[in-house]
């Protein structure tokens, strides 16, 4: 049984450094980044991608075709799906800590279904069309707080959140949002009803760059409040019990806490690409100094 376990646990030789994955991933960030902007109905090269890009960064915009093609429609779009791919996948993490379990997702609480129920109801209803063009974005928000808040009250047993209780209620409640997402479109406007199927699919297509703030700060803030000192996703994933555990023993260790990298992936897809990143790093939420 020994030796069955010490098989089973990394070497410590075997893991690639936090730095050169990271590398790796920002070189293939980079590069698919640039493969999406330049594919389309008028296809461009790479190396005229960074030609445009490198123009209106150093103060030379190309003022062509191309260049508005680049600058000003598709640069927008692969921006906004990058943040939106980040934020997905740290919500991922988040949840997959929060609930300790490696295969859970943001649909799991029920957080994207509450999110569709509320842009349902501004799309049909015209609920808080005071807002304008920020209605559907604030009324969806609301909805994914109202949906994770009930998933959360309903789940709480005694003084704390048991994780089978919380998956549990969050599938329960999800497809109760569902329901009420379906009810309001089979019981709206058919001409309504084409723009929520459209808003639910999702679409990148309407991108400015006057959307791209908004969302780079959230992430920004996110980021810095996960990864702020004394929030160890590591403990955080082993649960309250072991959390003290090796709470007291990293204490007598160190000194100083350090943050746990959530850095994995969202969704079917995303957690496919994210036990493929953890495979050469370890299967831990490591803190800086020892990979991933």
């Amino acid at each position: 049984m020994r030796l069955a376990r010490a098989r089973l646990r990394p070497r410590a030789g075997e893991r690639v450094p936090l730095a050169f994955v990271l590398g790796a991933c920002g070189v293939l960030l980079v590069v698919t980044m640039t493969l999406g902007v330049g594919v389309g109905s008028v296809a461009l090269s790479p190396a005229g991608v960074w030609h445009v890009i490198i123009g209106q960064v150093t103060g030379r915009p190309v003022n062509t075709v191309t260049g508005t093609i680049v600058w000003q429609i598709r640069v927008p779009r692969v921006l906004l799906a990058a943040l939106v791919g980040a934020a997905l996948t740290t919500a991922g993490s988040v949840v997959q800590v929060l609930v300790r379990n490696a295969l859970a997702d943001p649909f799991l609480l029920g957080v994207s279904s509450g999110a569709s129920v509320g842009a349902t109801a501004v799309l049909l209803l015209g609920a808080f069309a005071s807002l304008g063009v920020w209605a559907i974005s604030a009324d969806s928000i609301l909805g994914a707080l109202a949906a994770m808040a009930a998933v959360f009250a309903v789940s709480r047993s005694g003084h704390g959140l048991a994780p089978t209780q919380l998956i549990l209620c969050g599938v329960v409640l999800s497809a109760l949002f569902e329901s009420v997402t379906s009810f309001l479109i089979f019981r709206g406007n058919p001409q309504a009803t084409q723009s929520v199927l459209f808003w639910l699919l999702g679409s990148f297509g309407l991108a400015s760059w006057n959307q791209l703030p908004i969302p780079a700060l959230a992430l920004a803030a996110a980021m810095i409040y996960l990864l702020a000192p004394g929030r160890d996703a590591e403990r955080a994933s082993h649960g309250r019990r072991a959390g003290r555990v090796a709470g007291r023993r990293r204490a007598q260790a160190a000194p100083e806490p350090v943050p746990g990298h959530l850095a994995h992936g969202r969704g079917r897809g995303g957690r496919q690409r994210r036990h493929r990143v953890r495979r050469p790093g370890g299967a831990a939420h490591r803190p800086a100094h020892g990979g991933l």
